[in-house]
C-alpha cells in the first residue's frame, strides 16, 4: 500500500496532476455553484425532497388504514350474509326494518 501513494508510482503522479488540475479554481467555483443550485434552487432541492417524503408517509399510512377498513367490511360481509340470524339483526339494526306485527321504537340519546 505504501508503494502506491509513493512519487515513484506512475499511477499516482497522474492522479495526482488530475486532481490539482481538475481542482483549480475555476472547477471548483463552478462544483460549487453547483452543489448550492441542486440543493436550494432546482426543482428536486432539499425542501421539495422533504415535503415528497413526507407525503410518502402520509400515503402510505392511508393506504394501511384503508386495507384495514376493507379486511373489516369483508369480514361483516362474510358474517352477515353466511348466516341468517346476523343478516336479521344487521337489517333490524341499520336499516330500522321489522316483521309485519312489530313495531320499532328508535330511542336517541338525549342532546
Amino acid at each position: 500500500m505504501k508503494r502506491f501513494f509513493s512519487s515513484t508510482n506512475p499511477l499516482w503522479n497522474i492522479l495526482g496532476k488530475f486532481f490539482r488540475v481538475f481542482l483549480s479554481k475555476t472547477h471548483l467555483l463552478i462544483l460549487v455553484f453547483a452543489c448550492i443550485w441542486m440543493i436550494f434552487f432546482d426543482r428536486y432541492n432539499l425542501k421539495s425532497q422533504f415535503n415528497m417524503r413526507q407525503q410518502i408517509e402520509q400515503l402510505e399510512a392511508d393506504k394501511a388504514f384503508y386495507t384495514q377498513s376493507i379486511e373489516n367490511v369483508d369480514y361483516e360481509y362474510d358474517n352477515i350474509f353466511n348466516h341468517e340470524e346476523s343478516l336479521e339483526r344487521y337489517a333490524r339494526e341499520k336499516y330500522y326494518m321489522k316483521k309485519s306485527d312489530e313495531d320499532v321504537f328508535v330511542v336517541s340519546p338525549a342532546q
